[in-house]
């Protein structure tokens, strides 16, 4: 199972599933040729903060226009930042 530095697994991704990203890596992995690529501003950031994955990395994770709407729902990212408070 891959998992790409959203946090999403790969096999579950919306974004996959659309034929919109062909699959990724951990932030802290992801090679720069891949990141070039790819050119997908959640790798980018991840890769450049150092952290594998965002949602375990990142402080701003659940306010992350990069996140929102693609692949997490606004009402996904309230409830995961209610739940941290």
């Amino acid at each position: 199972m891959m998992v790409a530095a959203c946090g999403m697994s790969c096999s579950a991704c919306p974004l996959m599933a659309a034929k919109k990203c062909k699959g990724c890596a951990p932030g802290n992995k992801a090679p720069a040729e891949m990141v070039e690529m790819k050119k997908c501003p959640v790798l980018s950031c991840a890769q450049m903060k150092k952290v594998a994955y965002c949602g375990t990395g990142c402080k701003g994770f659940t306010k992350c226009e990069k996140l929102i709407d693609h692949p997490y729902s606004k009402p996904f990212m309230k409830n995961i930042a209610d739940r941290s408070s």
